[in-house]
């Protein structure tokens, strides 16, 4: 029995030494606030964000669709069976015609929808970029609003000092008779003011920690997940209105869309034009005659738009106007 206890008041031992000296390390690793700065919550909330995703990927459908849009037709292939005698299967043709055909559009078409597919493509990189800047200024305007706050919470924690301080010493100066009853109710409401403002004001702080933790992609939880490294901190920036333009026209991603958009009207109004001219098909084909399989010859089509005072009057009406609202 004695041999039994001994062991188990070993393990008993170990058990305690764990929960005193290395359950405290973990608990601290677990709850330890990593502090970032205004780079590092950028870095952070640009990486999680669901719509910088959703629009780098656009990148890379606009990246496909340009391949798409510029291949040719898939061709036609075909085994055709004539003079076939009735009641007889088709290994009795007379003549066994195997063809593949391959139509497309006047060439130019081609690289005029390469242009407009292009345009696309930087259009999608810019709206990327767009939405960038847009996720950037909503983390910087909520990591600087926490740091606001937390400044704030601060000169109300100490006005709550002075009122409090005030009223103790009005209370004192009244029960001495040195003071009088509106001096003591005036300090007594100045002190309840100064608890009721640090009250909004920690509500505030939680509101904005709860923005600025969705910003960053960790959801709307008012618990700071992270402290924050940098300070308020005025810089100023000497920039006259032409320098700002100059600058706004130059990296503005709207204006680039909308250059891009303007640039694609002006192609689609092209290709509307374009539709005027003649598309193209050829094919190969090889006959097998009587059994004699020495047979073979080639086609050239041309479709002719012959209705384009319908159809494409349309198309050309409808893409100038596009250029007009571009």
């Amino acid at each position: 029995m004695l041999n039994f206890v001994k062991p188990q008041l070993i393990v008993n031992k170990i058990f305690v030494l764990f929960v005193t000296i290395l359950l405290p390390h973990y608990i601290y690793g677990q709850t330890e606030i990593k502090e970032i700065s205004l780079n590092d919550a950028i870095e952070i909330g640009l990486k999680n964000n669901p719509e910088i995703k959703a629009a780098r990927e656009k990148i890379s459908a606009a990246k496909g669709r340009f391949w798409s849009g510029i291949s040719l037709p898939s061709p036609e292939i075909s085994a055709r069976y004539e003079w076939i005698p009735k009641d007889k299967s088709l290994k009795n043709f007379g003549e066994l015609t195997h063809e593949v055909k391959q139509s497309f559009e006047f060439p130019m078409n081609y690289f005029l929808k390469g242009r407009k597919l292009r345009n696309e493509e930087e259009i999608a990189y810019y709206r990327f970029k767009q939405t960038e800047l847009i996720i950037t200024s909503q983390i910087k305007s909520a990591y600087y609003n926490v740091l606001a706050k937390k400044e704030q919470l601060k000169i109300a924690e100490e006005n709550l000092s002075i009122a409090e301080d005030f009223f103790k010493k009005a209370e004192i100066r009244y029960n001495v008779g040195e003071g009088t009853n509106l001096e003591r109710l005036t300090a007594k409401v100045q002190f309840t003011e100064a608890k009721n403002n640090l009250e909004v004001v920690r509500n505030e702080l939680k509101t904005a920690i709860a923005e600025l933790n969705f910003a960053l992609g960790y959801g709307r939880q008012s618990e700071e997940i992270f402290t924050l490294k940098d300070n308020l901190v005025f810089k100023e920036y000497n920039f006259s209105l032409d320098e700002l333009f100059s600058l706004s026209s130059y990296a503005n991603p709207k204006i680039k869309i909308a250059e891009l958009n303007l640039s694609s009207s002006y192609i689609d109004k092209k290709l509307a034009w374009s539709s005027i001219l003649p598309s193209f098909n050829l094919s190969y084909f090889k006959q097998t005659r009587d059994g004699d399989r020495g047979y073979y010859g080639a086609s050239f089509g041309i479709s002719v738009p012959l209705w384009f005072m319908f159809q494409q009057r349309g198309q050309i009406q409808e893409a100038s106007a596009n250029v007009n609202i571009a």
